[in-house]
């Protein structure tokens, strides 16, 4: 719920809008869109990712067994077949590994980073849902004018012919009204052009859902601010650069356990082993049990 609720809120403040009904059609659509399922399934990886490093700490348990059979043996004292089960079970738990650590770091600053670089992408999603849907806005506002002017435009040209008509003008000026019912009727075709393309826009932005009825959004003017406030507020907010610089630290630390790799790994195992046949063999039916500490390079 955090993640949507993340989207949601980007969505209305890239939009500026106060619960108008067509706008919430469009932040309810462009949060389950494409790109929020995208970031949550980035999330989930890293999380993945993390959980595997840290499991590099946990025991390791070994399991093995084996059963062998001999129907022919040279030996003297075997009889018609040597039958042998043997079984062996082990935990080993890393003490000491220097690599460890630093990989654990960047793992938790790889999650991070994702966790910035997926609201930076809903962010970036809900900004072209906004900016889609103000542009669909603006071209009905556009139509709603070339239409207006298109009435005018008619209205004029037949006062035109009728002063025409009644001697009071000339044939230029019914053409020249002419050329402005053209043009407005080419206005007109362009602002349904732009509609169109827009809505288009808008459905492929929110996922494939088709938008209903837009409604005007309730544009609140920011606060003058300077330029170096600005810039400050976009360096410290934004989330995508605060990914790059997770990134490089990770880096660091992947560095860092690539150095520790040269570094010797301290364990400590501990097992028990067991077997038993039917040849008269020594040390069958004995449990063995081992336990020690062990180094590597």
């Amino acid at each position: 719920m955090r993640n949507v609720s993340i989207g949601r809120s980007s969505v209305i403040l890239a939009l500026g809008l106060a619960c108008a009904a067509g706008a919430s059609e469009v932040v309810e659509a462009a949060t389950n869109a494409t790109a929020p399922a995208i970031a949550q399934a980035r999330i989930e990886r890293v999380r993945a990712l993390q959980t595997q490093a840290r499991a590099l700490l946990m025991p390791t348990v070994t399991l093995n067994g084996s059963y062998g059979s001999t129907w022919e043996s040279r030996r003297p004292y075997a009889g018609r077949s040597d039958e042998l089960l043997a079984g062996q079970a082990e935990i080993a738990l890393r003490l000491f590994d220097g690599s460890v650590f630093p990989g654990l770091k960047s793992a938790k600053t790889q999650f991070l980073g994702q966790e910035r670089a997926s609201r930076d992408l809903r962010r970036s999603a809900a900004f072209s849902v906004a900016s889609i849907y103000l542009t669909v806005i603006t071209a009905e506002r556009l139509k709603v004018v070339a239409t207006r002017r298109l009435d005018v435009a008619n209205q004029l040209l037949e006062e035109a012919r009728a002063r025409l008509t009644a001697g009071l003008a000339i044939a230029s000026d019914v053409t020249r009204a002419e050329v402005v019912v053209a043009d407005s009727n080419l206005s007109l075709s362009q602002a349904d052009e732009a509609i169109s393309l827009g809505r288009i826009a808008l459905q492929e932005a929110m996922g494939g859902r088709q938008p209903g009825a837009l409604s005007e959004p309730l544009v609140t003017a920011p606060e003058d601010q300077t330029a170096a406030a600005l810039v400050l507020i976009a360096r410290t907010q934004r989330d995508d650069l605060a990914a790059a610089r997770s990134a490089v630290e990770a880096a660091g630390y992947d560095i860092e356990v690539i150095r520790r790799g040269s570094w010797p790994v301290v364990g400590a195992r501990a097992g028990v082993a067991d077997q038993d046949g039917n040849a008269p063999q020594e040390g069958y039916g004995d449990t063995h049990w081992s336990a020690g500490l062990v180094a590597s390079w």
